[in-house]
């Protein structure tokens, strides 16, 4: 919709006044051309089409940028209508003047900043940027507008930098691209509506005479150049085109003609123009905006091109393009393009594919021949290179291999020898740190001492818990009270001194006044000396006031120094005093101030209060119902507004008998409106008090305009009592579709109104005082300063303390924050203290937070709904005998359920230091020690590809962790522990099959005539599965068929699902499967020559026959008609649950209870580390002066016992002038090493492959080769192949590999035909298609905003008319949830849709649907529920009971289904009406009264009393 804004307005965030009569409307762009609106308004009583004036601005949608402003500037008005032309707000700067200006070499951004300079006059909010980052020259040697300055021609700012203008409102931004290739294809039969192709040769330039004019520095005279450059296409023109250019910054004759070169074949001007118009039908969710490009494809006309949109048209009351121009130049891309365009166009045209497959496929055959041709030439050169140096390579290598063979003999003996010394060496050095050598022994021994402390742990948890809360309570109970109690009286104080500096105000006379006055009294007991001195200032409205005294007695001397400052613009009020009080023993100084905000006005005091936000603040307010908050205010003041009538919003103000009041309120309507009621009496509302009071007048009617404007009413007091002034609506509902707005109430003592002003109440709110009091005795100094601030609801008090005595010094400080509004406490206290025996040092710190609570219940609030409570308390003390620290955080979180707390303690005597940490949280205490924490270690396992308790997503783990420090004389001992279970958390993802893994398995080979049969898994029902009636069992696998031959015999070639069941004697039999079994007939698929992979996601529910007729089953994969193949699985998963799960996780058999551990070691000799983890991974660091012993094992523990323990090591010596790696066996068994020995030599030891003696290699080639380890800083080679290469940078220009794994790998281009990455962090991915297992994310939503789906939230919204979720299964009817609009009693309202329609259409308005219809709207609240039969039931389907409605035309019924509960069923009606025809009917009320009429007559007649009685039991 468009809508109407004053012509001043700069931003387009405001909705403004709505034109809702529009009658139509276009808005036009040209690619950095115009941009215009043009609408017709109609003439209409309404009076709208008055206001619509020349420099007004309308809000109006556009594509891409949302709502832009624009300026009108022309209205043409007829008999019936408006025609009115409105241009885009940027126009407003175009006409403005730049002065000359040059930039040479500069980026675009640069230029416009100097544009923005030059301009003759501001520029106001307008904004200029751009992101082309190329340098050019742009000079300008005279004045001219900003328009031919910005973009007017090829010698513009646009035309320099060959970008594309972007108009946003008041920002202007140079794009090097507007817009982009999103793959749109636009084809004849089938989204493409109209057409229209326009080619014109009369503007085709085919010779250019270029000329530059310039003066060298040193002469006189001007060079002129000129050159002459015709088009590579001039021959194929019966004429020629000629035209002069001029570039007088072009120095040479050659850059003169490269210049004008690029004028063809850059800008294309010896080509015919070529524009192409269209208007399409719906784009299948595809988008074009402007300045993006499209293929055109049509067979009639004979065209397959790609086109840049340059121009459109748009509806921006239907929100959708009109139509979009083309742009006129020739198009580029023939040969193997065009072919494979075409195509494509023939598949789309014969209605084979929709549109978006075609733009994916052209998508990625561009992409793939693009890459192909690039990777083809790169290889071939690579190729060439590696040929000619491997030649030479290999000539070389015998030569330098023959060489060093004569050295290996002599040396090998040596090696052995060194070897021998290095092992004997480093036992010693593991025995003499007193660990075990088998690395598989020593870590069973430190998983038993892990689980030691886990009871300890969880103890001390919740005694931190009990403190925490305890602190918390203590908190809110004392310290909140203290402050507020202190603010309460530093705010009667304020307000005091304020009414005090008020009153003095008012007395004085205008202008300028001061009052200075002087006392001086003298008797035999004092002096007194008082000064006082007051000054008023009326122009600026600030009071000022001091005042001294000076009083000296027998014992005592006494001095005070007072200041006020009462500053009306400023709104506060500043008192500062100070005293000095000097005794015989002791002298006192104090010193306060006080600055608190105060009301200006001096009359007209506002009675109500919160009347700026409508907040309880003093009075009560009656907020009347159906009103609502606005989120736009007026000047500051919060606006209620309203489209029902009566209940206007008032206070209860008690008023006396000769008052006279004025209530004045500011209020508009959306259209002028009148019937708004002005009352002052309302004795029914929920905020009176009796008694109340009468006044002279009566309720006024008045009306209101579409613009803010303040009305009042003034009444005279006849008696003593309360009155509610409101205003409000004199009706029920306020017509048209009108709405009432009301802002900045007020209610004063006067018989004007006096404009709006708060009550004191509501802006005395922002507190500040300062207090700082010294006190001097002989035994010392004693400071102590306090500051107490209130402000937007937040209370904070600090206070600082200093004490020097002669016996000690002490000081502290604390602060204590308490927010009104987050309901938070917050305490600080630092103490240090000093005395001849010790030193201490004290910080504690206690937060309460709480959500929709008070301070008060901090207690129960811990206890129930508390968010969180931390607290943290430093003690440090130095005796004269010890240290003593201690760090202690308790932090618990009642929502998650989780306490957390920790706490160092240290203690430093002369034999002994004592540390221990608890057991919940010790990461600061490790990592400031340099040790791993479990965070770290979990990040080393997940690189290597081994799973950690994060990424168990299905199970819950129970952790029991402990850290103990002690460290002693001789020794410093550090043991960290964790104790981890893991358990499942529901039944739903749970794999029932154990032994799976994401991995594929072992290939089993397939080499049978006929069919094959693979296993996969046995499922059983009941508590050990967790499946019974009703449950739905999923199947998740990926299995894959490879290398497939096919027995020629055999013409089924297929995979299908199969397999038996168990039956009640617990046999599995194929007798009956095809009944009784969940994945029956449920999935099959063909087969093919070579490899065939496919995922399978089935889910099938458990019925009643299933259950009673089998115990369980078998899934199976049979193969037919293959002769040979391999077959394997990965990921295969069965489970059961309501959501099917879409990620594999293992079976709960798969995992037992883990433990983790991190143990530090010192002694005087040696340093001992060991670390072991829940993924059965241990390392271990052992160091004495000797060396340094790094071993790291893969334990692998047997499921069946934890006894048996076996692992392979990886062992690291370094010792002096020795070093040494090992990879062992957990026998000991080396299975390969190497060497560094002491007299130099190098050995690796593999498969025998040794280099030994100090080796150089200047200049060599190694034919083949296998080396464990490489360090170097240059390599260059013919040839490397290498299953890894480990290196901080390879240079080369020609580099090729099969397989490589990069630990880091930096490259400005790469070409990879396959990426395989475990963990990529990608700042912007570009693909044509995207296949992933998972996807995590915050938000996904659709291209053209259709839908957004936010994983975090948790929620799907769709933004489109009828969106729908759907299931479409072959053989099974449509079935969906849909979101339509329709229309009730001719006004728009929502359909919701919730049903199955058995003739596979998406219809819900005919014989095949049956579901529920949800219609809601203005007027309209009606379900439809829609079925032959319609069952209201209290039992599941298969044991059916309740009522059943038959809807059908002649069958109408309601009938109890199943006959045993007719007798027992009950209709509480009033009547029941018994029709004859479609219109006639008889009450059956009035037929039972009639045979009680006829009875009781028969009784007169007969006097038979037993007719009575018969009657009394039937009727």
């Amino acid at each position: 919709m468009l809508s109407l804004l004053d012509k001043t307005v700069r931003t387009a965030k405001w909705h403004g006044k709505p034109l809702p009569e529009t009658i139509k409307a276009s808005v036009k762009e040209t690619l950095n051309g115009d941009f215009v609106l043009n609408f017709t308004y109609p003439i209409t009583d309404s009076g709208l089409f008055r206001e619509l004036k020349e420099d007004y601005l309308v809000r109006s949608p556009v594509p891409v940028l949302g709502h832009q402003l624009f300026r009108i500037k022309k209205v043409i008005e007829g008999d019936t209508s408006l025609e009115v032309v409105a241009y885009h707000i940027s126009d407003d700067v175009m006409t403005r003047l730049v002065s000359p200006f040059r930039c040479e070499q500069v980026p675009c951004a640069t230029a416009l900043s100097s544009m923005v300079m030059a301009s003759k006059s501001p520029l106001g909010d307008f904004s200029f940027t751009s992101d082309i980052v190329k340098n050019r020259t742009y000079t300008t040697d005279k004045e001219q507008t900003l328009y031919s300055t910005l973009l007017d021609g090829k010698h513009s700012i646009l035309g320099t930098w060959e970008g594309e203008l972007v108009r946003d409102n008041l920002a202007l931004s140079i794009k090097s691209e507007r817009g982009q290739d999103r793959g749109v294809v636009i084809s004849t039969h089938y989204n493409l509506k109209k057409y229209q192709r326009t080619k014109e040769s009369s503007q085709i330039i085919t010779r250019i005479h270029a000329t530059s004019s310039f003066k060298q520095e040193g002469r006189d005279r001007e060079t002129v150049l000129q050159v002459t450059v015709d088009s590579p296409l001039i021959n194929t023109y019966p004429f020629i085109n000629e035209v002069t250019y001029t570039n007088n910054h072009l120095r040479t004759r050659q850059e003169l003609i490269e210049w004008a070169s690029s004028k063809f074949r850059l800008e294309g001007i010896d080509k015919p123009k070529d524009a192409i118009i269209i208007e399409a039908f719906e784009l299948d969710g595809q988008t074009v905006h402007l300045g993006d490009t499209v293929t055109l494809k049509s067979k009639l006309h004979d065209i397959d091109v790609r086109k840049k949109a340059i121009a459109y048209d748009y509806d921006p009351l239907a929100k959708n393009y009109r139509s979009i121009t083309f742009d006129d130049k020739a198009s580029i891309g023939t040969g193997k393009t065009g072919g494979s365009l075409t195509t494509l166009a023939n598949n789309l045209l014969d209605g084979n594919k929709r549109s978006e497959d075609v733009a994916t496929e052209i998508a990625l055959e561009n992409a793939n021949r693009a890459f192909e041709a690039e990777f083809e030439k790169r290889q071939v050169a690579i190729d060439n290179a590696i040929e000619q140096a491997q030649s030479h390579g290999e000539v070389y290598a015998d030569r330098l291999k023959a060489s060093i063979d004569n050295e290996l003999t002599s040396i090998h003996q040596q090696m052995r020898q060194q070897e021998e010394e290095h092992q004997r060496t480093t036992r010693d050095l593991l025995a003499k740190a007193g660990v075990n050598t088998n690395l598989a022994t020593e870590a069973k021994q430190k998983a038993e001492q892990a689980q030691t402390g886990a009871t300890e742990a969880l103890r001390r948890a919740e005694q931190a818990k009990l403190d925490a809360i305890q602190e918390a309570n203590r908190l809110t109970s004392t310290e909140r009270s203290q402050t507020e109690s202190k603010i309460a009286t530093a705010k009667s104080q304020a307000i005091t001194e304020a009414s005090r500096l008020v009153d003095v105000a008012k007395s004085l006379l205008s202008g300028q006044l001061a009052t200075v006055s002087t006392n001086l009294s003298q008797t035999k007991e004092d002096i007194k000396l008082l000064a006082s001195k007051q000054l008023v200032d009326s122009l600026t409205g600030r009071v000022t006031g001091a005042e001294s005294m000076i009083q000296v007695q027998a014992d005592q001397i006494s001095q005070r120094v007072k200041t006020s400052d009462f500053n009306q613009a400023k709104q506060r009020i500043e008192t500062a005093e100070s005293s000095i009080t000097q005794l015989g023993n002791r002298i006192t100084t104090e010193i306060s101030q006080v600055d608190a905000k105060i009301p200006t006005s001096l009359d007209g005091l506002n009675l109500m209060t919160g009347t700026r936000d409508w907040s309880n603040r003093g009075n009560a307010w009656h907020l009347g119902n159906n009103w609502s908050t606005e989120t736009e205010n007026f000047r500051g003041l919060v606006v209620r507004s309203t489209q029902a009538g009566y209940n206007g919003s008032h206070q209860n103000i008690v008023v006396k008998a000769g008052d006279v009041i004025t209530f004045s309120f500011y209020a508009k309507a959306n259209q002028p409106l009148s019937s708004i009621k002005v009352s002052t009496i309302w004795s029914g509302s929920s905020v009176y008090r009796a008694p109340v009071a009468s006044v002279r007048e009566s309720d006024d009617i008045i009306s209101v305009t579409s613009d803010w404007k303040r009305y009042w009413k003034t009444v005279h007091v006849i008696s003593d009592g309360s009155l509610q002034f409101r205003t409000e609506y004199n009706g029920s509902t306020i017509p048209n579709g009108n709405k009432f707005y009301v802002a900045g109430l007020k209610v004063a003592k006067s018989s004007l109104d006096t404009g709006y002003s708060e009550n004191p109440a509501d802006i005395a709110g922002e507190l500040t005082t300062q207090r700082t009091l010294i006190t001097q005795t002989a035994s010392g100094v004693e400071q102590v300063s306090t500051r107490l601030t209130e402000t937007n609801g937040k209370i904070s008090s600090s206070e600082t303390q200093i004490r020097q005595l002669v016996s000690d010094v002490t000081s502290k400080v604390s602060q204590t924050d308490f927010n009104n509004l987050k309901r938070t406490v917050e305490g600080h206290t630092t103490s240090i203290q000093q005395s001849q025996q010790s030193i201490l040092l004290k910080a504690d710190k206690t937060v309460l937070e709480g959500v929709k609570t008070t301070a008060d219940n901090a207690l129960a609030k811990a206890n129930a709904n508390a968010s969180q409570i931390t607290q943290t308390k430093a003690d440090l003390r130095i005796a004269n005998d010890a240290i003593s620290q201690k760090v202690a955080k308790t932090d618990f979180n009642n929502l998650t359920g989780r306490v957390a707390s920790a706490e160092t303690t240290i203690r430093t005597q002369a034999g002994q230091i004592e540390q221990r940490l608890t057991s919940t949280q010790v990461e600061s205490a490790i990592n400031s020690k340099g040790y791993q924490t479990k965070s770290q270690v979990d990040s080393n396992i997940t690189s290597r590809g081994y799973l950690t308790s994060s990424s168990l997503q299905p199970y819950a783990t129970t952790n029991s962790v402990q850290n103990l420090v002690r460290t002693t004389s001789d020794s410093f001992t550090q043991r960290i522990s964790q104790t981890e279970s893991r358990i499942p958390t529901s039944v739903s993802h749970r794999n029932l099959i154990a032994g799976t893994s994401d991995r594929w398995g072992a290939y089993q080979m397939i080499n049978v005539n006929g069919n094959w049969v693979a296993s996969l898994g046995r499922v059983q029902f009941g508590d050990g599965s967790g499946i019974y009636v009703g449950s739905k069992v999923h199947l998740y696998v990926h299995i894959s068929a490879d290398e497939i031959t096919f027995d020629p015999a055999v013409t089924t070639r297929t995979m299908k699902l199969q397999g038996p069941i168990l039956d009640n004697q617990n046999a599995w039999t194929w007798t009956n499967w095809n009944l009784y079994h969940p994945f029956y007939n449920k999935w099959s698929s063909n087969l093919t020559t070579g490899n065939n992979y496919r995922l399978i996601k089935l889910t099938s529910t458990i019925t009643q026959e299933m259950y009673q007729q089998s115990k369980g089953f078998e899934l199976q994969v049979r193969i037919d008609g293959v002769k040979t193949g391999k077959f394997h699985v990965r990921a295969l998963m069965v489970s059961t649950g309501d959501i099917f799960p879409d990620y594999w996780t293992p079976s709960l058999d798969d995992f037992t209870t883990v433990t983790a551990f991190h143990e530090v070691r010192d002694t005087v000799s040696s340093h001992t580390r060991t670390i072991g983890d829940h993924t059965n991974q241990i390392s271990q660091v052992v160091q004495t002066a000797n060396g340094i012993v790094t071993r790291v094992g893969n334990l692998e523990t047997s499921r069946a016992t934890t006894a048996t323990v076996t692992a392979i090591q990886t062992q690291v010596s370094t010792l002096a002038g020795a070093w040494s790696v090992r990879n062992l066996t957990s026998a000991g068994t080396v299975l390969s090493q190497l060497n560094l020995n002491k007299d130099g030599t190098v050995k690796i030891d593999g498969k025998l492959v040794q280099i030994t003696g100090t080796t150089y290699i200047q200049d060599g080639v190694i034919a083949s080769g296998k080396i464990a380890s490489l360090d170097a800083g240059k390599i260059t080679s013919g040839i490397i192949s290498a299953a890894r290469i480990g290196a901080e940078a390879i240079t080369a220009d020609k580099l090729k590999v099969d397989q490589a794994f990069f630990t880091k790998f930096m490259a400005t281009e790469a070409y990879l035909k396959q990426l395989f990455t475990k963990s990529a962090f990608i700042t912007q991915v570009q693909s044509v298609t995207l296949s992933a297992n998972k996807i995590s994310g915050g938000i996904l939503s659709a291209i053209n905003g259709a839908m957004k789906i936010n994983l975090s939230l948790g929620n799907i919204k769709f933004y489109t008319n009828s969106p729908s979720i759907s299931r479409e299964v072959s053989g099974y009817p449509h079935q969906w949830v849909s979101f339509e609009t329709g229309t009730s009693n001719g006004k728009p309202c929502g359909v919701t849709i919730i049903g199955s329609n058995r003739w596979n259409n998406w219809n819900a308005n005919d014989g095949g649907f049956v579901g529920i219809r949800a219609w809601n709207g203005t007027d309209t609240d009606q379900i439809d529920v829609v079925g032959d039969k319609v069952r209201l039931a209290s039992a599941p389907y298969t044991n059916p009971d309740g009522w059943e409605i038959v809807t059908l035309p002649n069958r109408l019924s309601i009938d109890a289904f199943k006959a045993s509960d007719r007798p027992s069923s009950i209709l509480n009606i009033g009547d029941i009406r018994i029709y004859r025809n479609g219109t006639t009917y008889v009450s059956l009320k009035d037929v039972l009264h009639q045979f009680n009429h006829n009875f009781k007559h028969l009784v007169n007649i007969t006097g038979r009393g037993d007719v009575i009685l018969t009657w009394d039991t039937i009727k």
